[in-house]
């Protein structure tokens, strides 16, 4: 996994067959890595993989976590476009 904001990097496990009970476990011990930091996940983005099931995905929502990919870009497009300074327009936001 990889914490967007940080880049920082956790190595979860390594498994030559994940089973959906694998995947399971491994997010619930993220949440439980991330409790342990003082942490929390706001958003999991994941591709359509078959190893992220439906349960992988309500470990994540039953600790109120979103998984909304448009969400994440339309916040990321108004940071780019109204917050963000530009050094082309000389320091200015590219906010109309």
């Amino acid at each position: 996994m990889i914490e967007h904001g940080s880049r920082r990097v956790r190595v979860l496990g390594a498994t030559e067959h994940p089973v959906q009970s694998w995947g399971v476990q491994q997010a619930r011990n993220l949440l439980m890595d991330l409790g342990d930091a003082g942490t929390r996940a706001k958003f999991v983005l994941h591709d359509r993989d078959a190893s992220f099931t439906q349960a992988f995905d309500a470990v994540f929502q039953a600790a109120g976590i979103r998984r909304h990919l448009m969400t994440v870009l339309r916040e990321y497009e108004d940071f780019c476009n109204s917050h963000r300074p530009h050094r082309t327009l000389n320091q200015a936001c590219g906010c109309r």
